[in-house]
């Protein structure tokens, strides 16, 4: 038993010493996400939302902090596109451990009735889901998903098959509470 809690310790602190250690995070990390609907299917694949990025970010005490948010300047005046510069920070040591550039447009499909503070969301939003991808993409593609962002995901294809189940922003505030609870909170 105390071997057990051992392990249990060591998955909590983010500490990856061991393989078990992995597929109890990819584990957790899968059953959070399902049970908070944090993912959305496109061709009977699974793909993360940002917040199911963040809760496996959590696990590690890895953290979002945009850098930089700009307009950027286009040759038609009715367009507002939006750059975005994420760090991810790792709370435990202060270290950045990952970086993330997205661009928003109102002029991409699905986004033509955008405001231009929805569109500037958008870019910081890609740009979080970017950054966690490319730190932890294996970890929640081991946990069953596809290493792509649900947000990177182009909307309107007609292929897209979006969850009718969605959690509300309520459900996703609460599972990002409880992965950052099991890191001793930050």
């Amino acid at each position: 038993m105390a071997e057990k809690n051992k392990e249990m310790i060591a998955v909590e602190n983010g500490n990856l010493g061991e393989m078990q250690n992995v597929t109890n995070i990819a584990n957790a990390i899968t059953t959070i996400i399902d049970d908070k609907k944090l993912s959305m299917a496109i061709y009977n694949k699974r793909y993360v939302f940002v917040e199911g990025w963040q809760l496996a970010g959590a696990y590690f005490g890895i953290v979002p902090i945009v850098k930089k948010l700009e307009l950027i300047p286009t040759n038609d005046a009715k367009e507002i596109k939006y750059r975005a510069e994420v760090e991810l920070m790792n709370v435990k040591t202060d270290k950045i451990v990952g970086f993330g550039i997205a661009v928003c447009s109102n002029k991409e499909v699905g986004k033509t009735a955008f405001a231009e503070y929805a569109v500037a969301s958008m870019a910081q939003t890609r740009a979080v889901g970017k950054a966690y991808r490319l730190v932890l993409g294996w970890i929640v593609k081991m946990a069953g998903y596809e290493g792509t962002p649900a947000e990177e995901m182009e909307e309107g294809d007609e292929d897209k098959q979006p969850d009718k189940t969605m959690a509300s922003d309520e459900d996703k505030a609460k599972a990002f509470a409880e992965a950052r609870a099991k890191v001793g909170g930050f």
